[in-house]
């Protein structure tokens, strides 16, 4: 049984046999950690016997991921110092003690040894506590890598790396204090430490005393006292604590942040039992507030973490994040009480974010964030809805088709929206999942995949072989059945050199992943060497950071053998890294402080709590935070923004929305005034008047709304959804500028305008269905793509419906079927893209309207009465490489009979900006458009182009220079374009083709 096994069974079972091998495992490491804290005196069992006591009575409390090792160490530290404090007022003792012999003979000590022992413990203790568990797993208990790596949930390389790491912090803590060592012979020091055993018949005494509770009252009060001087450390551990995470997150920043863990237990309090004091009620403000807002102070957030499901408690593991202007700091691990509710302590003036990464086994793990200016009330509360999660299984081969065991596979959601408290998210320490034997990995913790959503995806990691990066989209990828091919590929090794090619030893390479890795990751040793990898054979970036140089990007080509690049850095010459650069323009950025009321618009009485939203004047949005008894009050920094509005919402009201103010220094103040309502409930039932549950119940209006594939609907935008229950009742929070309801199921679908839609029965329209054949120039047209759009109208009287995304490709006879299609008007084109291996960007031929009857079906006949365009495209230059599919060529309808898109209002309002996208849209749909087949040696071909005017729209592009450079990678560089106007005269497919001869495109030098 592993340390884990055996607390669980002395906790559970109080199993004599489990403690008993727990002190065997542990003594001689607590015992020599006590012996270097109070010397070598009866003191040392004293405290030793207390460290287990401890650990009796909290083994409970220890979590599956807590590093038994490192949570004695720190036990050991506390009780040391308790003891030694006792030991110092009771002088008399102390002048006994030091005239009698000692029970223990001294150790004879190497020289090194006896100038590092002093101060090993301290050094340890300034140690992250992953660096502190992983040195004393390796050196302390002598496991092979391997070993540490498992224990610690990374691989084998990841742990040498972290080890290595963490002899270096060791070697330089050490050096401070006067010790100097080379690495190298501290390395030698931590491998050979002198041995140490515990007095014979100690394990004994402390295993009765434990087991049977008759440790003496002395051992009792000390291990008391340092249970309670640990839980009044780790709080005030956690209140000088800030994170920079608030300020990436208000600019809209989210990258990988370190993860800088901590596996010490945390004393949590019985808050099943704590009596909550009552909000302080907020000061009203009406009019600019003369004095500064309250700073932060001690706060606590009680959770309640419960399943979406039942409505049950769940007993879910707890990553809490508060770090500063540099990141976090460290991170602690909690456990909510078996109804559900924990307690964290928070509050510090310094403190920037509080991060809570909340997960429970077959649920969907999220994330909540709550910023610097909301720690001003003394209790925060949040009640966490856990999704049940879905299962995806599969098994990871190498090449050979060898099972790979021990990769990692990490899930990454569906990425951070800054609009809400709470989003799906993966933390490496609470949702591990590790191949088998037999190369198989099991999580059920994914989240359900409607229709196309996309977003997620998940990497394998494993030391010996290229990383796999495998996406997942709609509900078909939620499979079990999962199989992901690893590769060997090849490493890159070489030497970081400075000035005359001197070696840079103690260099940081990590790889630039433009996916925004995980990253492969390297220290140069003491000549300058080192090895990176393995990748795939391509090109890939390393960034080399050092001390007292500049950080350098290189650019590398990864092939079999790869080796001898030689990496060169430049000495810093004092000027302003990337980060320090972008934390002086944050810095420099102007705060603005925004404070008012809310109240209910009829009786005038403050709100009690309400959410309050920032909008940017690029229509993104931003929570700012909660709200409490009437008013608010909060410094808020405006880094990308140029003009603001706030909204606000309550639950039972209307949401408010302020004017629009321009971005500057000083307090802007607000009233709110809010109407009751803001909701709509109501009950889903078939034509035959059956509930129906689970059916998804969405939002659309302006700016967001949903996706429909076959009977699946998608949100866009953060458009509002929720699920209908067992008796198809369903009830729903408006968001501003909602236009209408729309209800998704198996068995039909409903749009319902939002003025009939609060407190109605909506009744589903069964799904239609569309067949019919694709013509090109009267013949079928085989292997067509074809898409399936909303019927965008000519006018704006009625709101459009969900954005439809059906695609499907014509058989060999050009014949086709779309399922589940909503009732009514929908729009069929054909698709053209690039390449058939391109995806990404298409166009769209011209439309054609099919009213679908509900439950039927609507025969159609896709095909455009015109004639045919030839001809041949010729560059003015040649492009080394370049293929005329590598972009889309347009021939476009010329329309002067619409009437130009109007413009209201201001441009900085997110409905304006809706308004003005959905006409644009609008017009879009009524243009025609057109798209040549093109050979690859130039010459195309148009068929079925209608009489009329047009325009031909040419563009010739590369790649980027740098496709691992993030501004250039998505996007290609123009070196050419052309517009050309042409005529079309009446004809058909039986009429000669029309002949456009050859058309150069002028092409600029690159």
């Amino acid at each position: 049984m592993n340390d884990t096994e055996l607390l669980h069974a002395w906790a559970t079972q109080r199993d004599e046999t489990a403690f008993a091998e727990l002190v065997r495992r542990h003594l001689d490491q607590v015992h020599a950690c006590a012996r270097r804290q109070v010397g070598e005196s009866p003191l040392a069992d004293e405290v030793a016997q207390a460290v287990f006591l401890v650990l009796a009575r909290k083994a409970g409390a220890i979590g599956p991921r807590v590093v038994l090792s490192g949570w004695l160490f720190r036990t050991t530290r506390f009780v040391a110092a308790r003891a030694q404090r006792a030991e110092q007022r009771r002088t008399h003792h102390e002048t006994l003690a030091a005239m009698q012999p000692s029970s223990h003979e001294p150790t004879v000590l190497p020289e090194h040894w006896r100038a590092v022992e002093p101060h090993l413990d301290a050094a340890l203790a300034a140690l992250p506590a992953t660096d502190r568990d992983a040195v004393l797993l390796r050196y302390f208990e002598d496991r092979p890598l391997r070993a540490v790596g498992e224990r610690l949930g990374v691989n084998e390389e990841a742990a040498k790396k972290r080890v290595s790491r963490a002899v270096e912090k060791l070697r330089a803590w050490l050096t401070g204090k006067g010790v100097l060592l080379s690495t190298t012979g501290l390395l030698t020091l931590l491998g050979n430490l002198p041995a140490h055993s515990a007095p014979a018949g100690l394990a004994g005494q402390i295993t009765s005393a434990a087991t049977a509770n008759t440790a003496s009252a002395a051992t009792a009060a000390l291990a008391q006292g340092a249970m309670r001087d640990w839980w009044l450390a780790q709080v005030r551990q956690v209140l000088p604590w800030a994170a920079a995470a608030l300020l990436l997150l208000s600019t809209g920043v989210w990258g990988w942040l370190p993860w800088t863990e901590s596996a010490a237990p945390v004393e949590v309090a019985d808050v099943s039992s704590t009596t909550v004091e009552p909000l302080a009620t907020a000061p009203t403000v009406s009019t600019a507030p003369a004095s500064l807002p309250p700073e932060p102070g001690p706060s606590k957030i009680l959770l309640s973490v419960r399943s979406a499901k039942d409505n049950r408690p769940l007993i879910a593991q707890v990553v809490a994040g508060l770090g500063g202007d540099r990141g976090y700091l460290e991170r602690l691990d909690y456990q909510t009480d078996p109804e559900g509710t924990l307690e964290v302590p928070v509050g510090h003036p310094d403190i920037q974010s509080l991060s809570l990464w909340i997960s429970a086994p077959g649920h969907v793990p999220v994330v909540a964030l709550w910023k610097r200016h909301e720690f001003v009330e003394s209790v925060l509360l949040h009640s966490c809805l856990l999704e049940p999660g879905e299962v995806l299984a599969g098994v990871v081969q190498d090449e050979a088709g060898l099972p790979v065991t021990g990769a990692q596979v990490q899930f990454t959601g569906p990425g951070m929206n800054r609009s809400d408290r709470q989003q799906i998210q993966y933390h490496p320490r609470l949702n591990p999942v590790t191949t088998d034997a037999q190369g198989n990995f099991r999580s059920d913790q994914l989240p359900v995949l409607r229709g196309n959503q996309s977003g997620m995806s998940y990497t394998v990691l494993h030391p010996d072989f290229v990383r796999a990066r495998i996406s997942l989209s709609g509900p078909e990828s939620l499979a079990t059945n999962h199989v992901v091919v690893l590769e060997r590929g090849s490493w890159v090794t070489g030497r970081v050199v400075g000035p005359e090619d001197l070696p840079v030893p103690g260099a940081g390479l990590v790889e630039v992943d433009p996916y925004g890795g995980p990253d492969r990751e390297a220290i140069s040793e003491v000549d300058g060497s080192f090895s990176l990898g393995p990748f795939a054979a391509g090109t890939m970036q390393i960034k080399v950071t050092a001390d007292g140089f500049k950080n350098a990007k290189e650019r590398v080509s990864v092939v079999a053998g790869t080796n001898g690049v030689t990496l060169r850095l430049t000495p810093a010459d004092g000027s302003k890294t990337e980060w320090e650069q972008w934390k002086q323009g944050m810095d420099a950025a102007p705060t603005v402080r925004v404070a008012g009321t809310a109240v209910d618009a009829e009786s005038g009485e403050p709100l009690p709590r309400f959410h309050i939203w920032l909008n940017d004047h690029l229509g993104g949005q931003e929570l700012l935070g909660d709200g409490h008894s009437g008013s608010f009050d909060w410094p808020v920094r405006m880094a990308f923004h140029r003009q603001f509005s706030l909204e606000v919402e309550a639950d039972g009201y209307e949401t408010a929305s302020s004017d629009i103010r321009p971005v500057q220094d000083g307090p802007q103040t607000f009233e709110f005034r809010l109407e009751r309502g803001g909701h709509a409930s109501g009950r889903v039932v078939d034509a035959k008047g059956r509930p129906i549950a689970r059916a998804v119940v969405g939002l659309n209006g302006l700016g967001f709304g949903f996706f429909v594939r076959d009977h699946h609907a998608s949100s866009a935008n953060d458009a509002p959804q929720a699920l209908t229950d067992s008796d198809g009742r369903f009830s729903i929070r408006l968001k501003l500028n909602t236009e209408s309801l729309l209800v998704v199921h198996e068995a039909g679908i409903a749009q319902t305008p939002v003025a009939q839609a609060k407190r109605a029965t909506i009744v589903l329209q069964p799904w239609g269905a569309i067949e019919g054949v694709a013509l090109t120039a009267g013949r079928p047209a085989a292997g067509q793509r074809l898409s399936l759009h909303s019927w965008m109208s000519e006018s704006d009287t009625e709101p459009p419906g969900a954005t439809l995304d059906h695609h499907v490709t014509t058989d060999a006879q050009g014949r086709f079927r779309f399922d589940h299609v909503p009732p009514g008007p929908v729009a069929l084109s054909r698709t053209y893209k690039f390449s058939p291996s391109t995806t990404s960007i298409i166009g769209n031929g011209p439309r054609q309207r099919v009213d679908v009857p509900s439950g039927g079906v609507a025969e159609v006949t896709l095909a455009t009465a015109g004639r045919a365009l030839v001809g041949r495209f010729e560059l003015s230059r040649p492009i080394a490489g370049y293929q005329w599919r590598d972009d889309l060529q347009k021939l476009e309808e010329v329309r002067l009979d619409l009437p130009p898109i109007e413009t209201a209002g201001s441009p900085d309002d997110r409905a304006e900006l809706a308004k003005q996208f959905r006409a644009l849209n609008r017009r879009r749909a009524q243009i025609r458009s057109f798209f040549p087949d093109i050979q690859p040696d130039g010459s195309f071909r148009m068929d079925d182009v209608p009489e009329g005017s047009y325009t031909l729209h040419l563009r010739v592009s590369v790649p980027p220079t740098d496709p691992d450079d993030e501004d250039q990678r998505f996007f290609r560089r123009e070196l050419g374009k052309l517009e050309l106007p042409v005529v079309v005269p009446a004809g058909d497919f039986d009429d000669p083709p029309m002949d456009l001869g050859t058309i150069t495109i002028p092409v600029k030098q690159r």
